[in-house]
């Protein structure tokens, strides 16, 4: 039901940036950006069971140590893929592109320990 609500409030917008954009086109950036915020916060809220079911999941296989750095990941991939938008529908591609790397570099850091792990014991496999 909340993808509905989504796709009603995403019209809606997209109804008013058009009228808008006749009268007020310094505005309607306004209205998409805040409409993909809000976008942004429905989706997680969507999200968030199915966080932690597979939270659940991960402990009872004994992985939970993997999980929170991969939601950690999708979390930097989200805000960084929102912000990115924002900034490209307002005219602010460099911004975009700046702020895609950042989230690059921040996943691959926030991935370094769990590689390390997986590379140890590869090595403690093969001795």
């Amino acid at each position: 039901m909340s993808i509905i609500k989504l796709c009603g409030i995403a019209l809606i917008s997209l109804f008013v940036c058009i009228v808008l954009k006749v009268f007020r086109s310094d505005i309607t950036g306004l209205i998409s950006s805040a409409f993909i915020v809000c976008a942004t916060c429905i989706a997680m809220a969507i999200f968030a069971p199915i966080a932690e079911y597979a939270g659940d999941l991960m402990t009872a296989s004994g992985v939970a140590g993997y999980f929170t750095p991969v939601m950690k990941a999708f979390g930097i991939g989200m805000i960084a893929g929102t912000t990115s938008d924002i900034c490209t529908d307002n005219g602010h591609a460099a911004m975009a592109s700046g702020i895609e790397t950042a989230a690059k570099i921040a996943i691959v850091a926030l991935s370094l320990p769990t590689v390390r792990t997986i590379i140890a014991a590869a090595i403690s496999m093969v001795e």
